[in-house]
């Protein structure tokens, strides 16, 4: 049928709104074709002997430059579909995908670009909820999978990109394109994803255009603008938190974090933004800062400093399928 056909396509055009802005880029090679599995008893596929290939993202990691590829499986369900029957086999499904593309030489010939000798492969399972209506936990879906069951190559990761993730990525792709908008900013590399120090990895931190996975999935995510004031340089940075922003110790937390990791300078203007905060996100805030001030005896350049970090409520989008309008709506 036309209309289970545009159901199923709806992911993939949602995944490619929200991965094109974060920097990523989707393979121009066939899409939605199988390759064959090299371990076919391994991986109980005696029957079809292949593996599926919705389509591919690369990105280049940001601390070692190394070229990235996501083998992408996109799934399109209404709310009462969303199971731990559909979820587990999907998850263990992806992993035996990422397995085979990795050594694989029918995938490298289809989806490496010439020049990537080295490179690795992850699986990312999208899930998306077209009918807008899922509100349970889906960190449930996934308890009958085991991560040491799944068989993964070494330097390979399987990532599951959920309706929660979804919406909040809609979220803050719909408010990129507004302050782009409102900041006059010139194009996609003139916001920066600021990447901390990873210490595992001797790694200090870094600015990039590309979002990472684990970003995205993270509790938030910092971005960078520069602009120029009255012939001063001003760094803004925008921090899009995934939470409801319903305690002191959140914001706490993120204080802490901001101060510590040199953020929080003279030339500096932040704003916490989220799609997802409560009416009383704004007090927990005032709060954390009030407490963060009384641990520095109440200093005056803390307390202006403090002063530059500000809180914004930002729209959440959600792209829904209707039943009587075929098609995609923006709520």
């Amino acid at each position: 049928m036309a209309e289970t056909k545009q159901i199923a396509e709806i992911a993939g055009r949602i995944s490619n709104e929200i991965f094109s802005v974060f920097g990523w880029t989707r393979s121009e090679r066939p899409e939605d074709v199988n390759f064959p599995c090299d371990r076919i008893e391994r991986h109980h596929r005696a029957t079809s002997k292949t593996h599926p290939v919705d389509c591919v993202f690369r990105y280049r990691d940001p601390y070692d430059n190394q070229p990235l590829y996501f083998l992408v499986d996109l799934k399109s369900y209404s709310s009462g579909t969303i199971t731990k029957q559909k979820i587990g086999p999907a998850i263990r499904s992806m992993a035996s995908s990422v397995e085979c593309a990795q050594t694989s030489k029918a995938w490298k010939d289809r989806y490496v670009e010439q020049g990537d000798s080295s490179f690795r492969v992850h699986g990312l399972l999208f899930v998306y909820n077209h009918d807008g209506e899922y509100d349970k936990s889906f960190a449930g879906t996934q308890i009958d999978v085991l991560p040491d069951s799944l068989n993964l190559p070494g330097a390979s990761r399987l990532y599951v990109f959920g309706p929660a993730d979804i919406n909040y990525a809609e979220a803050v792709v719909n408010d990129f394109l507004r302050a782009r908008a409102e900041l006059k900013l010139p194009g996609q590399d003139s916001i920066k994803a600021v990447h901390p120090d990873q210490e595992t990895r001797f790694s200090p931190r870094t600015e990039s255009s590309t979002t990472q996975i684990e970003d995205l999935l993270g509790p938030f995510m910092i971005f960078s603008i520069d602009t120029v004031e009255g012939g001063s340089a001003i760094k803004n940075y925008l921090i899009y938190s995934k939470s409801q922003g319903d305690s002191d110790e959140e914001f706490e937390f993120l204080l802490d974090h901001l101060f510590r990791n040199d953020f929080v300078l003279p030339n500096s203007r932040i704003e916490i933004r989220g799609p997802f905060f409560l009416p009383d996100a704004a007090l927990y805030l005032n709060n954390a800062k009030k407490k963060f001030l009384a641990r520095v005896y109440n200093l005056k350049q803390f307390e202006e400093r403090l002063d530059q970090i500000q809180i914004k409520q930002i729209k959440l989008i959600r792209t829904e399928f209707s039943d009587t309008q075929i098609g995609m709506e923006r709520r």
